[in-house]
């Protein structure tokens, strides 16, 4: 793990049990092979939990309670002639808890399985990242560590969604976040929340402030001086709140270029790298609508209806269109 914690010792009681398959080409050693199965356990971890807080969100009509799932690795073992031989890794590093305290008291098999394998599907790099950040807070908030390593974690989860709106040009946060509220549906309350937590990050009352006080010299058990405003505890439900506006923007969200008939002849709909985007070489006859033969071309990839096929953006020969699923 990322904070290096050298052992866990708590002990988790679980109903559930998940597994990986690691080739030992993936890595050159035992802690390499770990570092595959972490990032491939810390997604799950995450999509349960965001299904969590959804499954919450949409039982009670209230803002998503973030509970995170977490997980222990517990066993590893690698195949000779099909029968396991247990290893002994060099290093053996710790997670965190509430693997099987369902967030909201809710069971896995009641989550919304949908949401859980899209979440799984999604290879949108900016939601991954700002997850990673989401799950390292609450597990450091759990771990006892620093609370300036907690909220550190928090704040950039939703900076990294934040300021990945609008565009190159120099913009502050503030306009970025105007942008970001605009296209996700931010509310005012949460808009606020987010801006509170990013005047607390600046003004010296977490590490790597622009301010400096003399209260970040003090050891982290220190108790808290007065000249220092931690009124931004911990907002792991504003973080979830913000990751699944973003996912549910970004979700189904789909490349395509036209394509000048080079490679394909017309009316070739092609996989780009592994669905990165798509190209399509147009019939001469549906130049006139493009946006239509193209929603055609989605709908019938994707097994959806039409309507369910919007135009996000156009500029010359890209397109890109949400599909919901």
């Amino acid at each position: 793990m990322s904070f290096g914690t050298p052992s866990d010792t708590r002990i988790f009681k679980t109903g559930y049990v998940i597994y990986t398959d690691i080739d030992n080409r993936e890595a050159h050693d035992t802690g390499g092979l770990i570092g595959v199965a972490i990032r491939r356990f810390d997604k799950v971890a995450g999509a349960l939990s965001l299904a969590s807080a959804d499954w919450f969100s949409k039982t009670h009509n209230r803002p998503p309670l973030y509970k995170s799932c977490d997980y222990q690795i517990s066993r590893i073992y690698e195949l000779k002639d099909d029968e396991e031989a247990p290893i002994e890794p060099d290093i053996v590093r710790g997670g965190g808890s509430q693997i099987n305290l369902p967030a909201a008291n809710v069971a896995f098999s009641s989550l919304d399985h949908n949401l859980i394998q899209r979440i799984l599907d999604s290879r949108e790099p900016i939601f991954k990242r700002a997850l990673r950040y989401l799950l390292s807070s609450e597990r450091a908030l759990y771990l006892g560590l620093p609370m300036e390593k907690v909220m550190l974690d928090l704040i950039k989860s939703i900076e990294i969604v934040v300021k990945s709106f609008g565009g190159r040009n120099r913009k502050t946060f503030k306009q970025r976040l105007k942008i970001c509220a605009k296209k996700i549906g931010l509310t005012e309350e949460e808009q606020g929340h987010i801006t509170d937590l990013w005047k607390a990050r600046n003004r010296g009352d977490v590490a790597h402030a622009r301010e400096q006080s003399w209260a970040e010299f003090l050891p982290p058990q220190y108790p808290v001086p007065s000249d220092v405003e931690m009124n931004a505890y911990f907002r792991s439900d504003l973080g979830v709140a913000v990751l699944l506006k973003f996912f549910d923007y970004k979700d189904g969200e789909t490349k395509v270029e036209l394509d000048s008939g080079n490679y394909w002849g017309p009316g070739s709909f092609v996989d780009v790298n592994m669905g990165s985007y798509y190209a399509y070489h147009p019939h001469h006859q549906e130049r006139r609508n493009m946006v239509a033969a193209l929603k055609r071309q989605l709908a019938n990839k994707f097994n959806v209806k039409i309507k369910d096929v919007t135009l996000r953006f156009h500029q010359g020969k890209e397109f890109i269109f949400k599909i919901r699923r």
